[in-house]
This record gives C-alpha cells, structure tokens and sequence, in this order.
C-alpha cells in the first residue's frame, strides 16, 4: 500500500457518534504517520459522547466563602448570567478524573441557552478568574478546586497540581 503524506491535525472535533466512527475507520484503515495516529486516537479520545447515566455525579466546591467568593466574581463581570449558565453547564461535560471538559462551545451554547459569542465570553472570563484552566486551542479543563467528577485522591493530586484559583475569597467572620 502507498504510505500517505505526512501531515499535522490542526482541528478535528467530531460532533457525534457517527462522525467519530467514520473517523475511527480512516484511522483503522492505516497508512499514517505514527505522529498523526497519535494525534488522530488523542481526538478522537477527547470528544466521547458522555455516559449516558442522567445520575453522573459532579462534586462542586461547598465551603461558603468559595461560593460567595465565586459568585462575586461572576456577578462583577461581564454578562454574568450567561457566565453562570456556561459554568453550570459545563457538569456533564467533564471528564472523570481529569476535569477536561469534553464538549464543543456549540455543545456548550445549547445546553446552557446561550449564543456561541456569549460562551466565548464566559469561556475567557472563567479563565480569567482561574475557574477554567486553558489547555490549547478550544481545549479547557476545570479547576478540580471548583468542581470535580470521580475520585476524591484523584481530585485531591490534579488540585495540588495546578496552580490556586484566582478568586479573592471572603474572611469567614466577615460573613457571620
């Protein structure tokens, strides 16, 4: 069989089953460089379809002032409830175990109700406060100090992996 051209995979986001199958098959079919099967099993691996369990579990951070702190910094941002839409919406989108979120930003728009500018916007404003930690182009991953799904070790190491979270945090007495 003739070896195919070498080539780099600049965007490749399935946006279902289907079209991650016929992926899948041009990847089984063979003939490519060991670098773009790297790249092409690490994508098609990113955008699984999640479970389809409606009782998936996604820990969210409970102290009070890491809600209050959190919540402020929405509320003094821009289009805050359109942050606060994308954030919740990102839940089941979250990867098990490494808190990479596992959607497109249209995904995203449609389950949180909003247009795809304005989960762009929400998206750079979760960076900025470090709720969403950036891993490339299009690629994100949550804070695990904010919100986590799988095991609590797991959680605990990622969290001591990355760097804090932004928020300025309320003094506890100050909220009694």
């Amino acid at each position: 069989m003739p070896r195919l051209p070498s080539a780099t995979v600049h965007r490749l986001r399935p946006r279902n089953q289907r079209q991650a199958g016929v992926l899948q098959e041009a990847l089984d079919f063979g003939g490519w460089s060991e670098a773009v099967r790297v790249e092409l099993n690490e994508r098609l691996k990113l955008r699984q379809e999640p479970t389809e369990d409606p009782w998936s579990f996604t820990m969210v951070a409970s102290r009070p002032e890491t809600v209050a702190a959190f919540l402020r910094e929405i509320a003094e941002g821009p289009r805050g409830f359109a942050t606060l839409r994308v954030w919740y919406a990102l839940a089941p989108y979250v990867r098990r175990d490494t808190a990479e979120v596992l959607c497109s930003q249209r995904t995203l728009g449609r389950t949180a109700g909003v247009t795809i500018g304005d989960v762009q916007r929400a998206l750079a404003r979760l960076v900025e406060m470090g709720a969403l930690l950036k891993e490339g182009h299009g690629r994100y991953q949550v804070h695990p100090a904010l919100m986590w799904k799988g095991h609590l070790a797991k959680r605990e190491g990622a969290e001591a992996a990355t760097p804090p979270v932004k928020l300025r945090l309320l003094d506890p007495k100050s909220s009694e």
